[in-house]
């Protein structure tokens, strides 16, 4: 096919009136736009294609087979100690852990059959732009000092989550119902269905249920903390 594109582009070219040297000039662009893509090109990581999507962490560590869903890709690959993560990545586990460094001051701790998306993350001028999407599962999240101008979201299905910097918080989704804690710092947090809003600060917690309806609860007990850390932590 590829033959007789160049030679109607050479047929069409004899019968302008022109130099030699345009006739190869322009055949010579035309055959090199339908050239196969090279070796790198090929071995290109889909995440450094898009410009606009920042490279923001790895994996530290991490015990069991995981995935990571690309932005621009539904496929999950397997991911490995080391991977490089992008916005709008998903971490996704099955009987696995996976724990991330973001931008060197932000640790989420993945536990087992848990998805989740690092949306968007941005430091300027010593403020933090960050949106997490947990889907499911559970995960602990543990946000860096930072200046009173920092935005750190968390949307999920339920509602959303405005935390404050240096708040460590448990997120854990089971039986139709979102729970969370909170060991450090506070956290709002806004029901999608009711627009009912709850602060919590630390060592409080609360759950909401699919109806939307929100229940705060009591203090952490020590018992609790160590279930939800061997939950997450390797």
């Amino acid at each position: 096919m590829k033959t007789i594109v160049y030679l109607l582009v050479y047929i069409l070219l004899l019968s302008i009136p022109s130099s030699s040297f345009l006739y190869f000039i322009i055949f010579t662009s035309c055959k090199n736009s339908f050239a196969a893509p090279t070796q790198l090109e090929h071995s290109r990581d889909v995440s450094a294609t898009n410009y606009n999507v920042r490279f923001i962490g790895k994996i530290k560590k991490m015990a069991g087979p995981s995935f990571v869903i690309r932005f621009n890709s539904p496929e999950q690959k397997p991911a490995a100690l080391g991977l490089h993560v992008f916005e709008k990545d998903t971490l996704v586990t099955k009987k696995s852990k996976i724990h991330l460094l973001l931008h060197s001051d932000v640790f989420l701790e993945i536990g087992e059959y848990t998805s989740v998306q690092v949306d968007y993350f941005r430091i300027k001028s010593g403020n933090h732009d960050f949106n997490l999407v947990f889907h499911h599962g559970i995960i602990q999240l543990q946000l860096p000092e930072a200046s009173p101008q920092s935005l750190f979201y968390i949307k999920t299905s339920y509602g959303v989550f405005k935390c404050a910097p240096q708040t460590d918080l448990f997120l854990l989704e089971e039986n139709r119902q979102l729970g969370f804690r909170v060991l450090k710092g506070s956290v709002e947090f806004i029901a999608n269905i009711t627009n009912e809003k709850i602060k919590i600060d630390i060592g409080g917690g609360a759950h909401i249920k699919v109806t939307g309806l929100l229940t705060k609860e009591g203090p952490i007990r020590s018992e609790q903390i160590e279930h939800l850390r061997a939950a997450t932590r390797l």
